[in-house]
């Protein structure tokens, strides 16, 4: 129920009025800025310890946590069970912004402080349809991290991801090891309604079904399987997804599990805390400290009685560790940045790379819902199209090569209705696509309808790198994502725009006049429309991120060479350091990176706990 103010203290109509009709639209307009008030209210999250911070300084924490994003609200969580261990979380931002709990307008929160705005170096070899030809990676900076302000899809990926892994030396990290993680990250724990320790996922409400049946349709015409969803040993052909999204309003494992962690008094969390470096015992062994910058005032250090856990993400756990001495050599040195251990960080980077490809339609049941009407509905009912994600929770995934058992080709689906020029625009400011190509589709928006393909890589061989533009944290990093820096990639994208031009071919689409938009590409103009020559020349334009970075400090056994972290996601060298989040995967899952975060966190909260129940044990 929300608070309704004094009606007679809100600007009136000046027509003529008894009263009546005028204090009852106050009251529907008092209740609407409730409704909106509500979307991000502060109890949703951890109350902001930085006060008691900057008045009484800091003493020692059993573990701190560097971020309260995906995996960090997780680890934060768990090891707060223990009420013997103090837990502090430094997270760089703040709460996340209304935009972010609307599913629909989670495109609206990139190019704002909410996010780290990164861009990759340009390479010629992708992104020239995207400004200045670099590819925009944003990550998130609030409570929730990219979590926060994702597109709320949720995968857990194919058996032969995880069991390469433990072919790869990782021990614990098989399928059938990681499985049950998955499963203990979505299951509520028995007899505990306070929805503490997990995360919610669900289906989206369906607003689109006659666009859902056209492209389940299509899919049939093309042999591809329709198993209703994706299972434990089931991950091809065409489904609907879960998403983090419960009631039409965004979940996240801040909400989830941090939050209500928060209620124990031996858990912390510091809001605009950016951490600067990490500071080393006389050995180089064992971190003592950590130092960070609260809320861009002062300068803190807090000392560690167990560990550090770097939980800052694929992009922003390796600057760390660059700037505090753990990197290669030969860049630390040209920095000027004294050594601690040289280990490759920042190395073995991918990416889902994405080719976009736009298709105009006809389809006469496609109505569009009237703005006012989709607000109202949202705001007293949370559901309509601002509920959900549109079309993205329909995801293809395809086998395009016989040699490979799994699918290595992830498909996910946009859709425009004719005349929503705002929401098109609003999609193609937040990937940073170039004025001319918007310009080109919002005309074609005017008369027809627009699908969005998304087509992924999911077993990309090119391999990027992170490092570092200088010694100061205020810098961003370097992001090389090295897209198509092997040949094989561009083969296997030309393959996919192929596919997906057969896929638009079948009497199912073709039914509703389906076409592929030829885009005004320089380059691509000269050559003949959907031949292959076409195509390759359409990757270096239209190929961007899917937002999915990992691997940059990969996990391998003390035997590889190429790895940061061990099985157990301790830093190599340093007893008292480890990594939890996506940049540990040596390889990157075929699907969305969420939910394997998720379970990577929950996974190291267990190797956490029993390495040091070890360790008490031998104490005594």
């Amino acid at each position: 129920m929300f608070v309704i103010g004094n009606a007679n203290h809100c600007h009136q109509c000046p027509a003529p009025s008894v009263g009546a009709l005028n204090t009852m639209v106050t009251l529907l307009t008092e209740y609407l800025m409730g409704a909106q008030c509500q979307l991000a209210r502060s109890e949703l999250y951890p109350r902001d310890y930085g006060d008691t911070a900057l008045m009484h300084g800091l003493e020692a924490y059993d573990f701190v946590v560097v971020g309260a994003g995906t995996a960090g609200s997780v680890i934060a969580s768990r090891l707060s069970e223990n009420p013997q261990w103090k837990v502090l979380v430094l997270e760089a931002g703040g709460n996340p912004p209304q935009e972010s709990e609307v599913p629909a307008l989670a495109f609206s929160t990139l190019h704002s402080p909410f996010v780290y705005n990164y861009t990759t170096l340009a390479n010629n070899r992708s992104c020239l349809g995207f400004d200045n030809s670099q590819c925009y990676w944003p990550r998130g900076r609030v409570v929730g991290g990219s979590g926060a302000v994702n597109l709320l899809m949720y995968l857990r990926g194919s058996r032969e991801v995880y069991d390469e892994w433990l072919n790869m030396g990782n021990a614990g990290w098989g399928y059938d090891d990681v499985w049950p993680y998955f499963e203990k990250s979505v299951t509520p724990p028995n007899n505990n309604s306070s929805s503490q320790g997990y995360i919610e996922v669900n289906y989206f409400q369906n607003v689109l079904k006659e666009v859902y049946t056209t492209l389940f349709k299509a899919a049939q015409e093309m042999g591809q399987a329709l198993p209703g969803e994706f299972s434990k040993d089931n991950y091809k052909g065409y489904a609907r997804i879960k998403g983090t999204v419960k009631n039409g309003l965004r979940t996240t494992t801040a909400k989830g599990y941090l939050t209500p962690a928060s209620q124990r008094s031996n858990l912390h969390v510091i809001k605009q805390a950016q951490v600067m470096k990490l500071d080393f015992d006389s050995q180089n062994q064992k971190v003592k400290t950590v130092t960070f910058r609260l809320r861009e005032r002062r300068t803190l250090k807090v000392k560690i009685k167990r560990e550090v856990i770097s939980s800052a993400g694929s992009i922003d756990t390796p600057k760390l560790l660059m700037l505090s001495g753990i990197g290669p050599t030969e860049m630390l040195q040209r920095l000027h940045i004294p050594l601690v251990k040289n280990l490759p960080v920042g190395h073995n980077l991918q990416d889902h790379v994405t080719s976009l490809v736009f298709v105009k339609f006809e389809d006469p049941n496609l109505v569009t819902e009237q703005s006012l009407d989709n607000i109202y509905n949202y705001l007293v009912y949370k559901n309509g199209s601002l509920a959900t994600i549109g079309l993205t929770d329909l995801v293809g995934l395809i086998n395009l090569n016989d040699s490979h058992q799994n699918h290595d080709l992830e498909i996910i689906h946009r859709s425009f209705k004719k005349g929503e020029k705002m929401v098109l625009q609003n999609f193609a400011k937040g990937i940073s696509m170039k004025k001319e190509i918007t310009h080109h589709l919002l005309q074609t928006l005017e008369n027809h309808d627009l699908l969005v393909f998304l087509l992924l890589l999911v077993h990309p061989k090119s391999r990027g790198t992170i490092s570092l533009k200088s010694k100061s944290p205020k810098d961003p990093p370097l992001i090389d994502a090295n897209y198509f820096g092997e040949l094989e990639d561009e083969h296997n994208m030309a393959k996919a725009l192929k596919y997906l031009q057969t896929y638009v071919e079948t009497p199912a689409l073709q039914e509703k006049q389906a076409e592929i938009i030829e885009l005004p590409l320089e380059d691509c103009q000269q050559l003949e429309f959907k031949s292959m020559e076409y195509w390759h020349c359409y990757i270096r334009y239209m190929t961007t991120t899917c937002y999915h970075p990992v691997g940059t400090a990969k996990m391998g056994p003390q035997t590889d060479n190429t790895s940061v972290v061990d099985p157990s996601l301790r830093v190599k060298g340093i007893s008292n350091l480890r990594v939890v989040d996506a940049s540990i995967m040596p390889t990157i899952p075929g699907v969305n990176t969420n939910g394997p975060t998720i379970m990577i966190a929950e996974k190291a909260a267990d190797i956490i706990k029993e390495d040091w129940l070890e360790a008490n044990k031998g104490e005594k």
